[in-house]
């Protein structure tokens, strides 16, 4: 995003903790993320003490507002409350709904929204809209719903993958997130390769033990986020398999299903690949079933493996739902898009509050 803010004419400087003392470079992060357009890059300390995300937020905004910058865009109560303190414009993202935040981060989110340095609301569907609309009456026609999105990709030689019929799933291996339902198909589908690409080396190990009976289920393990459409492009399906629950990072969050907006979906759908994924309402504002994916409820094992039978039958439907994803994507979903939609937002309401200069 920060890419693609750039792209659509802004001035931008990433801020985000250093790591020990070290500072990570433009170069570093443009491999990781097969970045192509550069923007600044500055670090600010979060040593592991109580308090540390304000003082990452107070010291960061310190230094933003030396740069010259007039708005804070963060996915942080913590630091838009600190930014609003300071007397800083705030664009503030949320991907999870207020009841999932801690009491004293949702006294924060209330004086955010309560500030006249608040500007702009963006969440990533529009269910989240709703709930907040529910919870703070004030934001009514002040929440922008941005789903998140995908770069258009690049010409790609294929992962060798070896033969078969190529099922892939790319992402984390977290509760909730598919391995679950995966290895509940796999063995109702001996015909096809599973490939799983993605996940932290406990998580990975952990499948691995799991899967070890299972030889059509190939795990990779964590790839760089710029080596995935290799992957991508080497599968004949690729699958999105949700449980209603869904965890982030060490299965300790709340549940993402209901505001969830998966990457994974919009670089599926940027490759114009054939999906299937799970019928949820969060996945239905984009997909629709046998328009531009095929939805199965996670618990119907059956309907999954139809799914993935009548796509092995049928390289005419594979190539209608995927041509349909990829027509969807570059309609309404690249990261370039994503931004042009919040930075006209971002100027219609600084304009509104007397914020702009």
């Amino acid at each position: 995003m920060c890419a693609a803010f750039q792209n659509a004419g802004a001035d931008v400087t990433l801020m985000s903790p250093m790591t020990g003392l070290r500072d990570t470079p433009f170069d570093t992060i443009a491999s990781t993320y097969g970045l192509k357009t550069a923007f600044a890059t500055r670090r600010s300390p979060r040593p592991n003490i109580p308090g540390r995300d304000m003082l990452f937020a107070l010291v960061g905004m310190l230094l933003h507002r030396l740069s010259g910058k007039f708005v804070l865009y963060t996915r942080s109560a913590a630091v838009g409350f600190v930014a609003i303190r300071i007397n800083l414009p705030v664009v503030l993202e949320l991907h999870v709904a207020a009841s999932s935040f801690r009491e004293k981060a949702t006294l924060r989110l209330g004086n955010i929204f309560r500030s006249d340095k608040f500007v702009q609301l963006v969440v990533i569907n529009d269910r989240l809209r709703v709930e907040y609309e529910a919870d703070f009456p004030d934001l009514s026609g002040r929440i922008l719903v941005a789903h998140d999105g995908a770069d258009q990709p690049e010409p790609v030689q294929p992962k060798d993958l070896g033969g078969g019929f190529k099922v892939g799933y790319v992402g984390h291996l977290y509760p909730g997130k598919g391995m679950e339902l995966i290895t509940e198909i796999a063995p109702q589908c001996p015909w096809v390769r599973f490939h799983v690409v993605g996940g932290t080396g406990d998580d990975v190990g952990h499948w691995k033990e799991r899967t070890k009976n299972l030889p059509n289920l190939t795990l990779h393990g964590h790839m760089p986020h710029a080596e995935t459409p290799a992957y991508i492009a080497a599968m004949d399906v690729v699958i999105a398999p949700y449980l209603r629950d869904v965890r982030g990072t060490g299965g300790k969050t709340p549940n993402l299903a209901d505001g969830m907006s998966p990457l994974k979906i919009f670089e599926y759908m940027s490759h114009g690949k054939a999906i299937v994924a799970s019928d949820l309402p969060a996945l239905r504002e984009v997909l629709a079933d046998d328009v531009n994916a095929l939805l199965r409820a996670p618990e119907d094992l059956e309907g999954w493996v139809a799914a993935l039978t009548a796509l092995h039958a049928d390289a005419e439907l594979r190539a209608r739902l995927g041509d349909r994803a990829r027509q969807d994507f570059q309609a309404k979903y690249t990261w370039d898009q994503r931004a042009r939609l919040i930075l006209d937002a971002i100027q219609i309401n600084m304009r509104q509050a007397g914020l702009a200069n």
